[in-house]
């Protein structure tokens, strides 16, 4: 086996970062050591700096790698079985062979510019004379060497330049709207001679300047000391004061119910007098449950109220229904004729307003049913029980 160090920078340019080097083995071969090395492709990863190291047979090889630019370059090689160590350079030269194998190369050669290379302004024809008729990077013009530059600058003001007042717009109707300093200076002491003059008015010819009432004041030092010591015993005049402060306030509170309170009934003058007066709640919801409708009807020969007698009511089985006292409104059925009697009524025959009459029922009242066929009757409806 043979170890070929590959060193794309040996070849090309500059690496490629991620790139690779096929190495095709072409056809069949002996295989060191014996045996047959069979045709293969194998694709050989390259770090970062373009290089690697592979073991080959030797025999043909190609070579496929990228120039600097990218672009693919196949080299067809024979690997000589050397057991040495190449490189990737030699195996291209000894397939293409080096400068020294071109006849008349060096001396080609020899006649050439380095890559990099300078030359002076002696060695480019004719650079001199047009560089003559060229200004320096660094120069300066006169205004009259500018087109037309004295025309516009002669149109311009100097930077140091005054205006009278009718050159600027309008400036003077702004100026018009302001108070001049000698007017304001006038009617300033115009209104303070008229407060003086109010002030003086008001007082003494001895105290008629500003002196003499400050030497007034200076002479009533102590009265003043006094009134300030007065008016510091006065309280200002938004002020509060605490509860304790209010003479008899505190036990004025104290006799008064809180903002949120209650009573008990016997607080409330009369209350019990007449809750007592009223029915209880249970004692109307009793009298409620007994207004209920009644249907007293003729089954056969025999009289009976539908569902049974409610509490209060009796009855006859011949045709007579005693209920309780109060105001009923009265339903006949069929050729039910039907009489009211009472402690305190003559008989009221209910044919002259039947099927239907309003009537009022009292103490020992009751109903006679007569002339009735089988399922007739009479249906009597509370409406009033109790008021009479």
């Amino acid at each position: 086996m043979t170890t070929v160090l590959i060193d794309i920078r040996d070849v090309t340019t500059r690496p490629i970062t991620g790139d690779t080097v096929t190495l095709t083995a072409p056809a069949p071969r002996p295989a060191t050591g014996g045996g047959v090395t069979r045709p293969f492709n194998r694709l050989v990863p390259l770090d970062d700096n373009g290089r690697a190291t592979v073991e080959v047979d030797p025999g043909p090889l190609r070579v496929t790698f990228h120039d600097g630019y990218g672009r693919e370059v196949v080299i067809d090689t024979d690997v000589p079985n050397l057991g040495d160590v190449l490189t990737l350079r030699d195996l291209i030269t000894m397939e293409i062979g080096d400068v020294d194998d071109v006849p008349g190369i060096r001396e080609a050669l020899a006649g050439k510019a380095d890559k990099e290379h300078q030359h002076t302004t002696a060695d480019i024809e004719d650079l001199d004379d047009v560089l003559d008729g060229k200004a320096p990077a660094e120069h300066a013009h006169a205004i009259s060497d500018v087109r037309e530059l004295q025309d516009v600058l002669d149109g311009k003001a100097p930077k140091a330049h005054t205006h009278t007042i009718a050159e600027i717009k309008d400036l003077i109707w702004s100026l018009d709207q302001k108070v001049s300093i000698t007017d304001l200076e006038a009617s300033t002491k115009r209104y303070a001679s008229v407060k003086i003059a109010e002030l003086v008015d008001g007082a003494p010819e001895s105290l008629d300047t500003l002196r003499e009432v400050a030497d007034a004041f200076k002479e009533q030092d102590d009265a003043i000391q006094a009134v300030f010591v007065e008016l510091g015993k006065r309280a200002m005049k938004s002020h509060t004061h605490p509860i304790g402060d209010v003479t008899g306030l505190q036990t004025a509170l104290d006799g008064k119910a809180a903002k949120v309170h209650s009573h008990d009934i016997a607080d409330v003058t009369g209350l019990q007098t007449a809750l007592d007066g009223k029915a209880s709640a249970t004692a109307v919801g009793d009298s409620l449950n007994k207004l209920v409708p009644v249907f007293f009807w003729r089954k056969d020969d025999t009289w009976e109220i539908l569902g049974g007698a409610p509490e209060g009511y009796t009855f006859w089985s011949a045709g007579r229904i005693y209920p309780l006292r109060g105001w009923y409104l009265v339903i006949t059925i069929g050729t039910t004729k039907v009489t009211l009697r009472s402690s305190s009524n003559s008989y009221l025959n209910l044919d002259m307003r039947a099927p239907v009459d309003v009537v009022r029922v009292d103490a020992n009242g009751y109903f006679i049913c007569q002339n009735a066929s089988a399922r007739d009757g009479l249906v009597l409806i509370p409406i009033g029980r109790g008021l009479v």
